[in-house]
């Protein structure tokens, strides 16, 4: 994450998911987790009311929430100080989002699948670097 104002903004773009956390997270490690989930929630949710329901406009509307997650957390990436990491993770949210609006487009649930895998392997990576805690 780039600054404590950036935190603050993907917190809010966070809650405006509508997606309970149960917690409040007030560090950009556990705001990062929260948008990870939210957006594998929102896909997953996509993909029910898809294959499922037979909702497509529900499911674009889920769609759409997990595109707006997504993009705060490629806009969270600090560029300069990320290095190749963080032009990887760029190069990865975009796929992810181009393949968000072809599946959404098509009605594809493999697609919808595939970004699902890409968020949880992002999130298992990020869990595996948590900060220690703080006395």
């Amino acid at each position: 994450m780039k600054t404590p104002t950036h935190i603050h903004d993907a917190a809010a773009a966070y809650r405006q998911t509508g997606i309970d956390s149960g917690a409040e997270c007030t560090n950009s490690h556990g705001i990062v987790l929260l948008l990870l989930e939210g957006a594998i929630q929102q896909i997953n949710s996509a993909r029910n009311h898809l294959a499922f329901k037979g909702s497509v406009a529900e499911k674009g509307g889920h769609i759409g929430v997990a595109l707006e997650i997504i993009g705060v957390l490629r806009g969270s990436l600090d560029m300069e100080q990320g290095g190749d990491i963080a032009q990887n993770l760029d190069a990865l949210y975009d796929y992810m989002q181009r393949r968000l609006l072809e599946s959404n487009l098509h009605n594809d649930v493999d697609g919808l699948d595939e970004v699902a895998r890409l968020l949880r392997t992002i999130r298992s990576g990020w869990q595996g670097i948590a900060p220690a805690p703080q006395p």
